[in-house]
């Protein structure tokens, strides 16, 4: 499998999951988030999830193994 397509199957089960587990009476859900980069481009967001609790940003990786980082890492 592919990087690419194996990307692409992490975001969509990602998704899936999300609308199964999330009530969507307290989450608002947004996918494939497309907001600008400060720098004159744009960068893609795989998930936004909104409510009472808080704004909530993931960035899904489907991949093995360890994935390690730190909060002033950049790519």
């Amino acid at each position: 499998m592919n990087n690419q397509f194996a990307g692409w199957l992490g975001e969509k089960a990602t998704a899936w999951g999300l609308s199964q587990s999330l009530d969507p009476r307290l989450y608002r859900r947004i996918d494939d988030l497309i907001v600008p980069d400060g720098n004159g481009g744009t960068t893609q967001i795989d998930h936004v999830i909104i409510s009472v609790f808080g704004i909530f940003v993931l960035e899904v990786k489907n991949r093995n193994g360890l994935i390690v980082g730190a909060p002033n890492d950049s790519i």
